[in-house]
C-alpha cells in the first residue's frame, strides 16, 4: 500500500509541472497483421500517425530534423506497434539480445498498462532488429531499477531497412521496424481490453547525428521536460478504440 501510495504522490507531482498531455486512439486491426517490418496492410494505412515527436525536453527546444511516424493498432491478442525512420545514413551494430540497444540510433517503447508508474515495460530496437525488453520497477530517478532478465513471451519483431546498412556514401531512405506486444505477455490482466481500456505509453527515438562518440538526440512522443524517459506520470495516454 505504501509503494502505491508513493507512486500515486510522484504522480501528482509530476503532472503539475506543466508539460502537456498527449493522448491517442488505437484503432482495431482489420484482420491479421503480418509482422515483416513492411507496414503495408490496409489497417497500417487506416491507422492514425502518432503527432510528431518531440524533444524531450519540451516545446523550448529544438524540433526534431529526422522525421518519424508512429502508429498504433491493436486487437485482443497484440498491441501492434510501426514505425517509420527516416534516415540517411542507416548503421547499427549491437547484435545481442538485451544488449546496450541504444548505444545505436533506436527505437523504444514504454508501456505501462495500469498508470501506477510501477513494474513498467521497455522495448528498443536497431535497423539489425536486435531487441532489448525489460521492466522496470520504477523510475530511475526515484531510486528504480530494472530487471532484464524478463524475455516478453511470444513477442514478434521485425525491421525493414530502405537502402542499405552499415555502407557509407549509399543514400538511404530510412527504416522500419513492426512490433506484436502479446497483451497477455504484460500480465496482471491487461489482455482484458474492457478492463484497461487506456494505457499510459511513450516513444522515444535515440539518434547520434554526428556520431556514435557524440551526444545523442532523444525525440519522444510526450516530452518528460528533463532528458529522462522514466517519468511515467508524464507519459501520455493511449486509448483503445473499438469499431
Amino acid at each position: 500500500m505504501r509503494t502505491r501510495l508513493l507512486a500515486l504522490a510522484i504522480g501528482l507531482a509530476l503532472s503539475s509541472s506543466g508539460a502537456a498531455a498527449q493522448t491517442y486512439d488505437c484503432r482495431r486491426a482489420e484482420g491479421k497483421i503480418r509482422i515483416d517490418g513492411r507496414l503495408d496492410e490496409t489497417s497500417w494505412s487506416k491507422a492514425l500517425p502518432l503527432g510528431p515527436l518531440r524533444d524531450i525536453r519540451g516545446e523550448d527546444y529544438p524540433a526534431p530534423v529526422k522525421q518519424t511516424e508512429v502508429k498504433l493498432l491493436w486487437d485482443e491478442e497484440y498491441l501492434y506497434v510501426g514505425a517509420f525512420l527516416w534516415e540517411d545514413d542507416v548503421r547499427a551494430v549491437q547484435t545481442e539480445h538485451d544488449s546496450v540497444v541504444w548505444k545505436d540510433n533506436d527505437f523504444e517503447i514504454f508501456i505501462d498498462p495500469d498508470a501506477d508508474g510501477l513494474n513498467y515495460y521497455e522495448f528498443e530496437i536497431n535497423a539489425l532488429g536486435t531487441v532489448l525488453d525489460l521492466i522496470m520497477d520504477k523510475g530511475y530517478s526515484f531510486g528504480g531499477s530494472f530487471y532484464c532478465h524478463w524475455d516478453c513471451p511470444g513477442l514478434k519483431t521485425a525491421v525493414k531497412v530502405y537502402g542499405s546498412l552499415n555502407k557509407e556514401g549509399s543514400p538511404d531512405r530510412g527504416w522500419s521496424c513492426e512490433w506484436a506486444i502479446p497483451r497477455k505477455a504484460l500480465m496482471r490482466g491487461f489482455d482484458e481490453a474492457d478492463k484497461f481500456p487506456s494505457w499510459k505509453m511513450n516513444f522515444s527515438r535515440v539518434e547520434y547525428l554526428y556520431g556514435s562518440d557524440s551526444p545523442e538526440e532523444n525525440w519522444v512522443w510526450a516530452p518528460t521536460g528533463v532528458v529522462d524517459i522514466h517519468r511515467p506520470a508524464r507519459w501520455g495516454t493511449v486509448n483503445f478504440k473499438r469499431p
